[in-house]
Parts: structure tokens; sequence; C-alpha cells
């Protein structure tokens, strides 16, 4: 089908010229499009399937180049970007180099923020408003600029229902209600749910409520036509006094902003109506819209949650296409899944994201040891600090980048209470094509600093395994770090160690030490011995909580932190062509550091040079306690960072960002071999 017909959206004089007809045929096609695009790549499909109208009737009544318009989350603003210039593009969305699936300033002047975030659209709209109102009677402003007041020029913001069980959107709404600020319209996207089905209790009342309405404007078309004048008053009391008991004072009204609604997201029509209003309306409101998530296409109707974020998928079925590989996610979903079944004392809490932190089958199994407090990080932190204070083992699964948001909450009710409560951090690191709203790069540092805390950076099932032994037998909070990744055994690991030369790939069995010496190397209790024949080791040791040697080599060693492995084991094949040999080490836990490991001290006597490779931006906590031990223990060996840059990352697929910022194993060969040559290391 062709759809470059959608370009000409973009055109307001033409798009102003469309009846209400034309722009029903239009939402279909781009509903159309928008399916035929997503079905090849990973996309938030159902929400945007949702939103089509909405955006159809804003581009009618407002303009997109003079009004000003802020996004919650903003994961919903493919319409809107088709109709502000970026159709010739939009096959490239969510591709490294082309249209983020997010708002960005960079792609449009139409897109104020960059942001990708719940609770961030009224808050924003809010700041706009006071900076309008404040230059409201300066005599100096020219007609076009749209960072200062232009006359009527409106405030839009764009909300979903989810964002009521966000704290920054309630406290909003309460500054609103005692400060006066400019007029903002509020439009509230009602589908039901967040990511997946809305939960607490807020949005179940909008629901009800915009029931409750509904049944009034069917029964007074009814009754009008009888006459029935009296009853018709009394009854609507009666359903007044419903909707006041559903929401106390009506809600929205408490906080000084009118409430209009609910009205049919998919009723373009009614939609340009009730924006007409706003837009002449002199005060702040709030337009209640009724949307289906996933709307004009049965699989996602149906599967909302699958289709929030969909892989590639068969347009015809709704099948998902791409391959299926176990994930750092799903293998965390099995663990608590078979720890709860042994334990009743195991409690699964997250905000919003069932799904997409793997807990759907403890959700199923153990729902009354669920809880799933909506777009709420902190709440959902402090109730697992309550949970632990009461002798139960509270399991807090967060995205990364989600968990900055109750970063007070971690230190103040979990650390300095010293309760155990136990932490699964997904999306660790880059994140991939959500890009830099998502990338889990900055909870890390702030985690890395707080004290008598355990941190696992996890790369392969064993440091998974050995991060869940950890709940329920220690008194500390633990935090397990892990990034949207496959997921593989450690000997798994081994077998591409083992390829690059046999004999310098690490046999503990012969475990000797760097003079050729036998040592009295004595297995821990945190150590696994792994029988492997078809790698060809003997035996292969995981050691729990300690540095786990993997590669003997000369003059340089590197030593991967977590996810840091992935590319350390490129660059050792790299080198092993040229015929460098670097050991090669690998830590998954970062704290409690053992500085008393053996294989510590023994980095330290044989090797010169010590690349440390770590998926952190710039500082890394291993690179500091390295830097500390050479200088407690009077070592000469040269300390090397191969972290991050300092930078805001785009999106695309991790390996694509990972060449982007040369931190890959390419890079990081060249930087071993100038560090073993001797030479300046600015540049590799």
């Amino acid at each position: 089908m062709d759809y470059q017909v959608l370009s000409r959206l973009s055109d307001k004089i033409f798009f102003n010229q469309l009846s209400v007809k034309e722009l029903e045929e239009y939402a279909e096609l781009i509903r159309q499009f928008l399916i035929e695009v997503c079905s090849h790549k990973s996309t938030h499909l159902a929400s945007n399937l949702g939103t089509v109208e909405i955006f159809l009737a804003l581009h009618k009544v407002f303009d997109f180049d003079r009004d000003l318009i802020t996004f919650d989350v903003g994961h919903q603003v493919y319409t809107y970007k088709i109709l502000t210039g970026r159709f010739n593009s939009f096959n490239t969305i969510r591709q490294f180099g082309g249209l983020s699936g997010f708002p960005d300033p960079a792609e449009s002047k139409a897109d104020l923020f960059k942001v990708g975030h719940v609770g961030c659209g009224l808050p924003l709209a809010l700041g706009l408003s006071i900076a309008k109102s404040a230059d409201k009677n300066k005599k100096d402003i020219k007609e076009g600029d749209r960072n200062s007041y232009i006359g009527d020029q409106q405030i839009i913001t764009l909300v979903g229902d989810g964002t009521l069980t966000n704290g920054a959107m309630l406290e909003a709404l309460n500054f609103i209600a005692n400060r006066k600020n400019g007029k903002i319209i509020i439009i509230l996207n009602d589908n039901g749910m967040s990511i997946a089905k809305t939960a607490p209790s807020m949005s179940k009342k909008l629901s009800l409520y915009a029931t409750s309405l509904n049944i009034r404007g069917s029964l007074e078309k009814k009754l009008k036509n009888k006459n029935h004048s009296a009853f018709i008053e009394s009854l609507i009391k009666i359903i007044q006094d419903i909707k006041n008991l559903l929401l106390p004072k009506q809600f929205f009204e408490d906080f000084g902003i009118r409430y209009v609604g609910p009205i049919d997201g998919h009723n373009i029509q009614e939609l340009i109506e009730y924006f007409t209003f706003a837009k002449n309306f002199k005060n702040t409101l709030l337009i209640h819209v009724k949307t289906v998530k996933g709307k004009g296409y049965p699989p996602a109707e149906a599967n909302p949650e699958l289709f929030h974020s969909a892989p590639p998928f068969d347009i015809s079925t709704g099948n998902i296409t791409a391959a299926a590989t176990e994930t750092f996610t799903s293998y965390f979903g099995k663990l608590i899944v078979n720890k709860a079944k042994e334990n009743d004392k195991i409690f699964a809490i997250t905000a919003a994201m069932k799904n997409g932190t793997g807990l759907d089958e403890f959700a199923l199994n153990f729902a009354d040891r669920f809880i799933d407090v909506g777009i709420a990080e902190s709440l959902a932190v402090s109730i697992g600090a309550g949970l632990a204070k009461m002798g139960k083992l509270p399991v807090v699964a967060i995205y990364s980048i989600f968990l900055q948001r109750a970063a007070a909450q971690v230190y103040h009710d979990v650390v300095l209470n010293k309760l155990p409560v136990f932490f699964a951090i997904d999306r660790t690191g880059l994140v991939g094509i959500d890009g830099p709203t998502h990338h889990g790069l900055y909870i890390n540092p702030f985690l890395s600093s707080l004290p008598d805390i355990f941190i696992l950076a996890c790369f392969c099932k064993e440091d998974m395994d050995y991060g869940f032994s950890l709940l329920g037998k220690v008194d500390k909070p633990v935090f397990l770090l892990y990034p949207k990744e496959s997921i593989y055994s450690f000997s798994e690991i081994c077998k591409k160690i083992l390829k690059v030369d046999a004999d310098k790939a690490r046999d503990y069995e012969k475990a000797t030490d760097f003079d050729g010496t036998k040592v009295n190397f004595k297995l821990s209790s945190g150590c696994k011995v792994i029988n492997n024949d078809t790698t060809g080791f003997n035996k292969l040791i995981y050691r729990e909580g300690k540095i786990t040697e993997l590669f003997f080599g000369d003059k340089c060693a590197i030593v991967a932190i977590g996810s840091g492995l992935t590319i350390s084991i490129d660059a050792l094949e790299i080198l092993a062509e040229e015929q460098f040999y670097p050991g090669l080490y690998y830590i998954s836990q970062i704290k409690p550091f053992d500085f008393e490991d053996i294989i510590l001290e023994q980095i330290f006597e044989k090797y010169e040079q010590i690349v440390i490779v770590d998926e952190e931006p710039t500082l890394s906590l291993i690179v500091n306690y390295f830097h500390r031990y050479s200088l407690e223990n009077n070592y000469n060996s040269r300390i090397i960072p191969f972290t991050l840059p300092d930078m805001i990352i785009p999106h695309g697929t991790r390996k694509q960002l990972f060449d982007h910022i040369k931190f890959n194993g390419k890079q990081l060969g060249q930087l071993v071999k100038k560090s073993i040559n001797h030479e300046p290391l600015n540049k590799y």
C-alpha cells in the first residue's frame, strides 16, 4: 500500500481543509502504516494505536509550531511525529541514527523536551506556564518566538491514567491548587493501562467515574423524551452523589481544575469540539478521554501488554517472529518462582512492570505475595523495607533507570535501617533502542557509594544463582544488577576462551602460581567445580564473590566487571591473532570486595599493566579498589580504566552503541597493545 499521502498531513493548509470523514479515513491509514512499520522492529505499538484520533484532533484545533505541548512518557507520539513532518524518515524509528521512539527536540522544534518517563508532562507544562505568565506584560517579545509569551498561545500536556499513581503528577496537581499560574490544557488519556493493567485505586476510580457519567448521559437522553423532568433531576442528583463518593469532591475540581468528560477518544468530531472548547476556555482544565490501547489491531487489543513494547511480529496472526532466547529477565523470573515455592516469606514487588521484569509467572502462582504499586518506585522500595522489618523476604524488581526515582528511599528506608531487601535491577548499562531516557547507567555510582551492602554485576547464570543464594541468608541489602541481554552459563563462556589458546585457559586442577611452583589453592565453600568434558577443561572453577581467573597471560591483565566480559573476550580473540596474550579475570561481586583474595595479590605480582573494563560512566568502583590496593601494598602496576565516555549516549542496539562510543573488543585490544608497548594511551 502507498502511504506517501501521509506526508501531506504536516501541511497545515492541506490538513485544515480535510473533513471529519476524511480525517477518520486518515486515522485508519495511519494505523495500517504503524502496524506495518512496527511489525518489522521492536516498537511501542499498542499505545500509539490508541492515540491516533487524539493527535489528529489536536492538529486540527491547535498549531504544533506555535502552541506548546508536553508529554508524559512520550512513547505514544508516533502519529505526532508523522503530523510534524517526520513521515519520510519514520521507517528509521528506534534504529541507530534514526528517529527516536520518544520526543526529541533534535528532530523537530515541535518537540520541546527529550522525555521518556512518567510524571514529567504536567510539571514541565507548569514551568512553561509560569514562564509565559511572567513574560505576559513585556513589550519586546517578537511574534513567532515560541520561547516567550505569544498572545493566545496554548500550553497542552498529554498524560496517561497510569500517571495518577505517580507522585510528581500529584504534586503538580497540588501546586496548581495553591498557586496562580497560566492556563494549561490537560488531556488525560485513560485506557485503563500504564504498561500493564493499572492496579491502584486511583485509576479504578477513574473508570468507575467514567461509567457513572456515561449512565447519566444515557438516562438523560431516554427520560427527557418522556418529560419526567422532576424524576430526571432527582436521578441526576443521586448519580452526582455516587460520583462524589467515587471521587471525593470531584477530585480534579478540588485542585482548582475544571473537569470535562469523559469523551470517546476515537470520535474525532467529539474530540475537535472539546479541544475547541478547551482552547477558548480561560482557565486550566482537564479533558478526560477514554481510549482503547491497541485500537484497530485485534492482537494488540487482546494483549496490549505484549504489544506495549513488541518485538517483530507477523501481522496476520500477531505472533512474535523474533527467535526466543533466554534472557537475564526470563532467568530471573524462573529463579524467583523456584525460590518462592520453597519459601513462603518471599514477596515480589514491582512498579507497573510485571511483564518487563519477568514476574508474570510469579504473579500467576503467588498472587497473594505479588505487589504492583503502579508507577511509584519510591513506594515499592518503602513497602519492601516494611516487609523486611516484619521478617519477610521482599524482592523489589525495577529497571535500573527507574530506580533513580527511589534513590532517597533506597538509602533512607533500606540501607540506613540495615534491612535485607533484595533488589533485582534489570536493564543495567546501555539498554539499546529505548535510548538515553532509559540507559541504566546512573544508579550504579549511587549504589556504589552506599555502605554495608551487596552489589553483584551479573554476566552469567552462576552470577544470578549466587545472588539469589544470598536471599534470606545475609542481613543486609542485596542489589543484583543485570543487562538487557541473553544469558549464558559460565561453562559456555569458558568454551570461547578455550578456543583462544587451550594451554593458557586456566585449569585449576593444575592450579599453580605464576612462577610455576605448585600452590596450595584450597576451594572455599563459594567455589563451584563445573565438569565439562566437551570444553577440554578438566575442571572449571566459578568463584562466588571472588575474582575468577579465566586466562593465563603475560604483561597485561584485563579485569572485566560484569557485562564488561563480553568485549573483554572479543579483545582476547583479536589479540591472540596478533600473538598478544593478556591475562583475563572476571569480577561480579562489587561490594563487599575481598581485598584478601589470593588472586588479587597474584594479579599485582604478575602484571605490569592492569586494564579494568566496566560498563560504567567514567568512574568505576573497582578501579578505585585496585588503586587503593596498589597504594596500600606498594605495587607499581599501572591501572588503566576502560569505561564509558562522559556523554549522552543515543539509541541503537547495544553493539551499535558500543561501536559508536568505541567501547568494544577492537578498541580494548588497541589499548592493551599500547599499554604493553608503553605507548601513550590518550588515543586508542
